[in-house]
């Protein structure tokens, strides 16, 4: 029978699918009912340590000696007792596998002394749900707790306690017999709790898998917004989307913002404390409703009025069966978030805003990454309390008290932090009922009589069953004093000085007392300076000087009162509400007040005491208020301001609490000793928010005189400015001659001399010129050479072993008086020691391990010693013998065995084994290879290649020297150091194309001569300086190609620095990896080039058909077209077949002696395992020197490369580090460049300066790579960054010669002569020489330096 194709299709799909069901469906699994699933449960199996198998023990306060954790009698055996010596929520724990949506009990043995808190206690990791607390017993209290697993939850963390989250406790308590097994029924009256979990990871020291910090995505994707919404809001007001109408755009606009909050809170987990609350609060009104809430063990701080919204979450969680989830506590603020669009927009159209403007100014807010990440994200209410604010603040400004005062009340019992805004709203209630007394008063009594009436609904069903009201009193003092420390997690004032979660009754800090009243001093200050012409005409000054002074007054008990930290922030935060209030009311104007009421936020959140990182939320939204009838660009930079430093705040927050969690997951608190990975992004995001705060206390005085105008773009009305057209400024350009200077006499004086200068420098003391060159080699096991002294002597051993590749090699040296009885000691030739002298050291016995190679020098007796090989190919050039009373050489002669080569080359030691005859650090891999490359080239043996997990050619250098100069330090440093000379004319270069002025294309190459990693790392055989070396002379052509006006060249010409970049790129991604990110900046200068030129053809075609006549203009015209397509061939030629031909050729010492010899296919398997190396997560990132790329450009931790023992006060050592004076100097230049551009993108300037682009592309070409590589990182690896980090230095200061030459003159020769002073200052420690230690002493600037 035959079957058709239909069938055939049939069967086939029918098939996939049994298949998808064989392997993805599967049977769900059946509780095991009463059976304990939890291990060692009654803890009588114990560690070697004594405490209990399978169980952890956490704190929140992991300070040593608060919790104390050990085993003792129990109910049944052994019981595991927690002692809190003072208040702290220290558990023992358990992770355990559960099954989806399954009816738990939790029950234990409980006795317990405790006060305060929780007290003794069992529960669930990131579920706020407790059992029973025991307090005060004598005796063992079983207690349960039943709660159902959610639907996707496979494992919960058990926790038996003593203390709970916001509930700590001081005393100790017992705990036995602690089970968890799964039940069927649960006894009438028992509650069933939700133990659903946000996070399913544990909590545990032991899991050590945290992954990455998100702080430099984080900043990524806000810096995008920030440019995305700088660009809507400039094009909205010149702009009209006719096809968008009403109301299509708006419901678009919303359902988009609702769809991404959706996506976001549906697969990001929240922050586990707060949905743990959340989702515990839901379900427990759900289960005893609002009049017993507060009157149960379940801790709450939030009051009745966000209960009440999460009541009916609970209730429809109950419904479900599954109980209150995450994805529903975040739906409230989800529907505030959609709200609040709505309300903007809305209003933006009453104003008289076109569409596409209302839409832009509703995007602001649906898109901005804050109001996404809070409530989608993290799952906290901020944006249900910013929508009561902000309806509260329009109907004020309508004078519409009846509804603005009750509106108030209902955000005070949804959330304290409403209190904030209180005192200015208070201020400014009187101020208008005073100034309408006629017509609000009314107005006013309604409002008061609504907002107590609002208490009461609110209130009433929590009051039932309570006596009195003195427990809603209660509640917000608990709350309102619930925190302690200074500032939690908030990234404001405080924590620069690292006082995150430090107690606030702590004594203020001299510095804390001085620098904190700078916030206010500094912009008050400034702008009288700035303004002193409208205080001259101040129309009240008497009111205007006794404010400052009532302001002032505050401040001056902070200096010079012994205050603690909590009065600093009350103090702090009175001056600022005095000088708000004076601005606002000197204003005068209602309108302004969601302005000021922004600013009051924004002062306490940075000065005031106990803040969070969310509670200057709310200001965000007001300003786009106060956008609406100010339209200011200082608003927009403001509010881009302030998104910045909330969303990076909240977004570490939020990424250490989902990697790490529990206290560790807080942010840097060094008193506490929670040592943050995100440390560097939270201090500048620190210093980012003070500067924000006093901005805008600068730009409150502005906005508070009466005539205040509104500056910059202005995004209601498109104002037409006279700009140059793109075509003019095109036309511009191609009328300028090639920016190439020509060297003259003077140019290449200056480069010689100061070339041979450094070189002479760098070369004089790079390394001994002599090394053994003729190796011993044993052909069998057991072979021995024996060597006679001439009569006893006392001596050591140094041998100066060869290439191994065994770390396992070991050997005998003996020594004595008779040949019959010589007395052994063993000594080894690590793979690290190769080419490096040793000096023998004492071991345990002949059978010990590896590591009791360590130890003091073996002093050798007798008259005769031998050295037996006790295997084939043990490699040792040379050693020597040292008389330990009067450390002379000892000349033994050779009595038996093939051992002259060991002794034939005794002159080439002539001091202690030293960096100078040995090799150190990295060394061992690249210099040693390189002589095996030879040996390969030569066709002898060792020829195997040790390093391969970079590209050859930095090697086949030192390959090349080797052959000249021998295997010598010199030799296999040689062309390092070369390397580094030949840098200094580039810089030069380089600093001609960038400056006008010959001093400043000097000035980098003098900087980089001064610079200590360059010195350091260049006069090192490691292949970094060859690949730093080639970057900088392909990005000099590339920039000599980018600043040619080609159209006045043949076309021949204008190749050649395109064939010199593109050469110099090949050989730098043949000596390292990290050339190719210098090509991915090349290609983006090329293009941007390339773009240019082509706008020029264009421009210049349109110019002709105009009429003009220009010769120029004729040629662009004319070969545009032709010569693009031809450089684009020509590029291929260069920067592809080029590189790849010397890439592949530099293999060819590396392979020339093995089978078939070089081959494509060799090559491509060499380079899939360098690839699957440097791949692999984590590699490296425990050597103790490792460091974060974000650490470099301070030289926060320096790299150790070799230190010897101190010899009569006396040190030597070698790190790599950045001279102070060129990095930090470098970092502030390339953000001075950053911020120009920005500042000249808010102005509105549509072209850059391309000099900046450029180096700004370079620069981070180098740099911003590595924060995506998975591997640990070090140091050295920001070297090939470092040339175009001191282009900026010079590119600033000739910018700023412009306007202020006498000024710049100085800086740059200050800067010149302070690199000069700390080069030699440090020079020790990058060249190695032995200097005195107190010189040593005195440089140690940098953390974890030694010698």
């Amino acid at each position: 029978m035959k079957i058709n194709k239909k069938t055939w299709i049939i069967a086939i799909v029918a098939l996939v699918m049994l298949l998808a069901a064989f392997f993805i469906i599967k049977p769900k699994d059946k509780p095991e009912y009463n059976k304990n699933i939890l291990q060692n449960s009654g803890f009588e199996q114990l560690s070697d340590s004594g405490m209990p198998m399978h169980w952890g023990t956490e704190a929140y306060i992991p300070t040593i000696g608060v919790s104390e954790y050990f085993v003792s009698e129990g109910k049944d055996g052994n019981a595991v007792n927690i002692v809190n010596n003072e208040a702290n929520d220290a558990r023992f724990m358990q992770r355990v596998k559960v099954l989806p949506n399954t009816v738990y009990c939790l029950k234990g043995d409980v006795k317990a002394y405790a006060e305060g808190g929780r007290g003794a206690n069992l529960s669930i990791e990131g579920v706020y749900v407790f059992s029973e607390s025991v307090y005060e017993s004598d005796d063992w209290n079983t207690i349960y707790m039943y709660g159902r697993t959610g639907s996707k939850q496979t494992e919960i963390t058990v926790f038996a306690r003593l203390g709970g989250y916001s509930g700590e406790s001081i005393g100790e308590a017992g705990f036995d017999n602690v089970e968890l097994y799964a039940v069927d029924k649960v006894p009438e009256g028992e509650l069933v709790q939700s133990w659903e979990i946000p996070e399913t990871k544990a909590e545990t020291p032991l899991d050590s898998d945290i992954g990455n910090p998100a702080w430099s995505w984080l900043l990524i994707l806000m810096l995008i917004y920030c440019v995305f919404t700088y660009k809507v809001m400039k094009k909205a007001a010149t702009r009209e989307l006719k096809y968008i109408k009403n109301p299509i755009g708006i419901i678009l606009l919303i359902a988009l913002s609702a769809l991404i909050r959706i996506i976001i809170a549906l697969t990001v987990k929240g922050y586990s404390v707060d949905i743990g609350c959340f989702t515990a609060w839901a379900n427990h009104m759900a289960s005893v409703g609002p009049s017993s809430f507060y009157l149960t063990e379940m801790y709450a701080d939030y009051p009745p009025g966000y209960m009440l919204i999460l009541w009916p979450i609970g209730e429809i969680g109950r419904l479900l069966g599954m109980g209150a989830t995450e994805f529903m506590v975040k739906l409230p603020p989800i529907i505030s978030d959609l709200f609040i669009v709505y309300i903007i927009y809305k209003l933006s159209c009453k104003k008289g805003f076109s569409e596409t403007k209302s839409l832009a100014l509703s995007a602001l807010y649906a898109f901005n990454p804050v109001s996404i990440i809070i409530g989608s994200a993290w799952g906290q209410v901020d944006s249900v309390l910013t929508l009561f604010i902000l309806l509260v603040v329009i109907f004020a400004a309508k004078g519409k008290w009846s509804v603005a005062l009750p509106l108030y009340m209902l955000s005070v019992l949804i959330k304290p932090q409403a209190l904030m805004f209180g005192p200015l709203g208070l201020v400014a209630f009187i101020w208008d009922i005073y100034k309408n007394r006629d017509t609000r008063a009314k107005e006013a009594i309604k409002g008061l009589i609504y907002a107590l009436i609002a208490a009461v609904v609110v209130i009433l069903p929590f009051q039932v069953e309570q006596e009195g009201i003195g427990w809603l009193i209660e509640l917000y003092k608990d709350t309102m004093t619930l925190y302690s420390g200074i500032t939690v997690n908030a990234t404001n004032l405080y924590h620069i000085f690292g006082l995150n979660w430090l107690p606030a009754d702590n004594a203020a800090s001299l510095a804390i007392r001085l620098i904190a009243p700078l916030g206010i001093i500094l912009p008050t200050a400034f702008y009288i300076y700035r303004e002193k012409d409208i205080i001259k005409e101040y129309e009240n000054k008497k009111t205007l000087i006794v404010t400052l002074a009532a302001a002032f007054i505050p401040l001056a008990v902070i200096i010079f009162a012994p205050v603690t930290l909590l009065h600093t922030g009350y103090l702090m935060m009175g001056s600022s509400f005095i000088i708000i209030t004076a601005l606002y009311i000197r204003k005068n104007d209602i309108n302004w007040l969601p302005f000021f009421g922004a600013l009051i936020l924004i002062m306490f959140s940075t000065y005031g005491a106990m803040m969070h990182e969310r509670y200057m939320f709310p200001a965000i939204v007001l300003l786009i208020l106060f956008a609406l009838r100010f339209r200011d660009k200082r608003l927009l930079a403001l509010i881009l301001l302030l998104s910045l430093v909330l969303f990076m705040n909240v977004g570490i927050v939020l990424d250490r609490s989902i990697r790490i969690g529990g206290a560790e997951g807080h942010l840097h608190a060094p008193h506490f000793n929670i040592l943050s990975d995100s440390v560097f992004a939270e201090y500048i995001n620190s210093i980012i928010w003070v500067f924000t705060a006093g901005f805008t206390l600068y730009i409150g005085f502005i906005f508070s005189e009466k005539n205040a105008v509104a500056v910059g773009f202005n995004i209601d009305k498109h104002e037409e400015t006279q700009k140059v057209s793109s075509d003019e400024y095109y036309l511009s350009s191609l009328n300028k001659k090639s920016r190439i200077p020509r060297l003259d006499k003077k140019d290449v004086a200056i480069i010689i001399c100061v070339t041979l200068i450094y070189g002479i420098v760098a070369l004089a003391d790079l390394g001994s010129t002599s090394a053994p060159q003729n190796p011993f080699i044993s052909s069998e096991r057991g072979e021995e050479v024996v060597f006679d002294l001439g009569n006893e002597r006392s001596f050591e051993v140094l041998y100066y072993p060869g290439i191994h590749w065994d770390s396992n090699n070991t050997f005998i040296i003996s020594s004595g008086n008779s040949l019959d009885d010589l007395k052994p000691y063993h000594a080894k030739a690590y793979p690290g020691d190769c080419f490096t002298w040793i000096k023998q050291n004492t071991v345990a016995d002949e059978h010990s391990t590896p590591m009791a190679f360590s130890g003091s020098p073996v002093i050798h007796s007798g008259r005769y010693i031998s050295i037996e090989a006790e295997k084939i190919g043990l490699y040792i050039y040379e050693i020597m013998l040292v008389d330990t009373e009067t450390r002379e050489k000892i000349t033994p002669t050779l009595i038996s065995g093939n051992g002259a080569n060991l002794i034939d080359e005794q002159g080439v030691l002539e001091a202690a084994p030293t960096w100078r005859n040995s090799m150190y650090f990295d060394e061992i891999y690249h210099a040693r290879t390189g002589l095996e490359q030879l040996n390969s080239l030569r066709h002898e043996e060792p020829s195997a290649i040790y390093e391969v997990s970079h590209p050859p050619l930095g090697k086949v250098f030192m390959t090349l020297s080797i052959a000249i100069f021998g295997m010598t330090p010199f030799g296999w440093r040689f062309p390092g150091a070369l390397a580094g000379v030949l840098m200094l004319p580039g810089m030069y270069m380089l600093g001609r194309l960038f400056t006008k002025r010959r001093y400043l294309a000097a000035l980098p190459m003098l900087l980089m001569a001064f610079d200590c990693m360059h010195f350091a790392q260049t006069r090192i055989a490691t292949i970094d300086s060859f690949v730093t070396l080639f970057i900088i002379w392909s990005t000099y052509f590339m920039f000599r190609y980018a600043f040619l006006n080609v159209y006045e060249l043949p076309f021949s010409k204008s190749l050649l620095p395109l064939a010199l970049s593109g050469i110099f790129m090949g050989l730098a991604c043949a000596s390292k990896w990290t050339g190719c990110y210098a090509g991915m900046g090349l290609a983006v200068i090329f293009f941007i080039s390339l773009y240019r030129q082509i706008r020029q053809g264009i421009a210049a075609e349109k110019a002709l058909k105009n009429g003009e006549t220009n010769p120029i203009y004729e040629s662009a015209a004319n070969t545009w077209k032709n010569r693009t397509v031809k450089t684009l061939l020509y590029c291929v030629l260069f920067f592809v077949i080029i590189p790849l031909l010397i890439y592949y050729l530099s293999f060819y010492p590396v392979f020339v002696s093995s089978v078939d010899g070089l081959t494509i296919e060799k090559v491509h398997r060499a380079n899939i395992s360098m690839y699957n190396y440097h791949s692999a997560p984590g590699r490296g990132a425990d050597h103790p020197f490792a460091s974060k790329w974000y650490m470099w450009p301070l030289s926060q931790k320096p790299m150790y490369y070799y230190s010897a023992p101190r010899i009569d006060g006396t040190g030597s050592a070698i790190w790599a580090f950045g001279n102070p004076a060129v990095w930090w100097v470098s970092t502030v230049a390339l953000i001075a460049i950053i911020l120009y551009m920005i500042v000249n993108a808010v102005r509105g300037k549509e072209r850059f300066s391309r000099r900046a682009i450029f180096i700004l592309i370079a620069y981070f070409a180098q740099y911003l790579p590595w924060c995506l590589v998975p591997r640990g990182t070090y140091i050295y690896h920001y070297f090939p960054a470092t040339p175009f980090a001191i282009m900026a230095i010079a590119y600033v200061i000739d910018r700023i010669w412009d306007y202020y030459p006498k000024t710049s003159r100085v800086v740059a020769i200050g800067i010149t002569l302070l690199s000069a002073v700390l080069f030699i200052g440090f020079f020790p420690y990058i060249s190695g020489v032995r200097v005195s230690t107190a010189w040593l002493d005195a440089m140690r600037w940098f953390p974890g330096i030694y010698y």
